[in-house]
């Protein structure tokens, strides 16, 4: 099974970054920090919790990529300072 959502990011004056991740299946989630770093971080985390409680499974065992822990975080940031969004596609096994 295949998932597509999207990510954005976006600067708000004196509060901060806000990041969300939405698709056309009412699924949506909203963080907010300081830096976008922090935002990163927490919707990332944010979008395990989900994962794991929509489909029942071991937070523990839900990784990002296999072939780095840090590979989402850097494409999430890169394409967040490029373009303020990116496109996210997951596969469940």
């Amino acid at each position: 099974m295949f998932i597509k959502l999207e990510a954005h990011m976006q600067g708000c004056p004196h509060s901060g970054f806000v990041a969300w991740i939405e698709n056309s299946r009412n699924f949506s989630m909203v963080v907010q920090g300081k830096t976008p770093e922090e935002v990163t971080s927490e919707l990332i985390k944010s979008l395990k919790v989900s994962i794991s409680y929509i489909f029942g499974a071991d937070i523990n065992a839900i990784t990002e990529k296999e072939v780095g822990e840090n590979e989402i975080y850097n494409e999430l940031m890169n394409a967040f300072i490029e373009t303020g969004r990116k496109e996210l596609k997951f596969q469940l096994a």
